[in-house]
């Protein structure tokens, strides 16, 4: 464009707002973002650059990354849409992560306030159904709404309660008794009687639909698929530590632990693979423990298993 003011020639040059100087790249807008704490997944807060031409921003790590304490670095790779006219842009730029103190963490208030004695509960996520056990068996919906009642006879004791979604199955122990539910009838389906005088837990591997049950004598592994009558149906496991406490599956592992209500408290490790020839064995041992066998938490993708106390050897190296 040419303008000419009083024999003076002034020459206008514009740029794309659209190009880093002197390039085909998009000129990307990313700002520091605030610190965050170590449990606070990556979204929209940080991941939030901006360019003044259409195209796709590709991050790294992405959303939902949950990042280690210390500056971390998050970076962005924008790819236009007029890939005729630009080129692909990248972009780095710092973050803080941080520990959360006690000031920083909020005061948790109970959802849901059930006003009766209960022995174990467990979330059937698909249905959206809380069920405690007392007995009796009671469903209740998130809101904490009593929605059905099953009955369950014999003595009160142990009071584990495992969910199989899939298989869509409830298994509740009571005194020496594992009971069989449909969870979507809420219909008793079979009542077992276990050679133990009381139950402690049970726990299902959804990946092989066993289940395992606490008691006096060691561990009882109950197959559903297996008809009445066949032997194999319940099969007793005789542990180092003899009586149990908590039981826990991780069914990405196959690997069933057995926390011991006896002795040093310790940990025992099965195998539930059974096509490892080491399955229904105990392939691993962890003691001792300086509390009671409490509840063992599974990180079924990490193949962790977290339990209250302190374990010597701990983490196991078998997963």
């Amino acid at each position: 464009m040419l303008l000419r003011f009083t024999g003076i020639l002034f020459v206008l040059v514009f740029a794309s707002p659209l190009r880093a100087q002197d390039s085909r790249q998009v000129l990307i807008m990313w700002e520091d973002p605030a610190p965050i704490f170590a449990d606070t997944a990556l979204g929209p807060s940080q991941l939030n650059a901006t360019a003044p031409t259409p195209g796709t921003f590709l991050y790294d790590p992405p959303a939902g990354t949950l990042l280690s304490l210390g500056y971390q670095r998050l970076c962005v790779t924008f790819v236009p849409d007029d890939t005729v006219a630009f080129d692909s842009t990248h972009k780095c730029i710092p973050l803080s992560v941080g520990i959360r103190t006690p000031a920083d963490t909020p005061v948790l208030e109970p959802l849901i306030s059930i006003d009766e004695y209960i022995e174990a509960a467990a979330v059937e996520s698909s249905a959206g159904l809380i069920y405690s056990s007392g007995p009796p068996l009671e469903a209740r919906d998130l809101a904490g709404h009593l929605i059905d009642t099953v009955a369950i006879g014999g003595a009160s004791g142990g009071g584990g309660l495992a969910i199989d979604s899939g298989a869509q199955r409830i298994y509740l122990t009571s005194g020496s008794d594992l009971w069989v539910v449909n969870a979507a009838t809420r219909q008793v389906l079979e009542r077992l009687a276990l050679p133990s005088e009381v139950s402690t837990d049970v726990a299902v591997n959804p990946s092989t639909g066993r289940v395992y049950v606490g008691g006096w004598g060691g561990v009882y592994v109950f197959t559903p698929s297996v008809p009445l009558g066949d032997a194999q149906r319940l099969v007793v496991l005789a542990l180092n530590g003899g009586q149990t406490g908590r039981i826990a599956v991780n069914p990405t592992t196959n690997l069933v632990y057995v926390a011991l209500a006896v002795g040093d408290h310790g940990i025992e490790v099965l195998d539930g693979d059974p096509s490892r020839p080491t399955y229904n064995t105990v392939v691993a041992g962890f003691g001792e423990r300086t509390d009671f066998p409490g509840l063992i938490a599974i990180d079924r993708h990490a193949s962790r298993a977290y339990v209250p106390g302190v374990l010597d050897g701990w983490p196991p190296t078998t997963g």
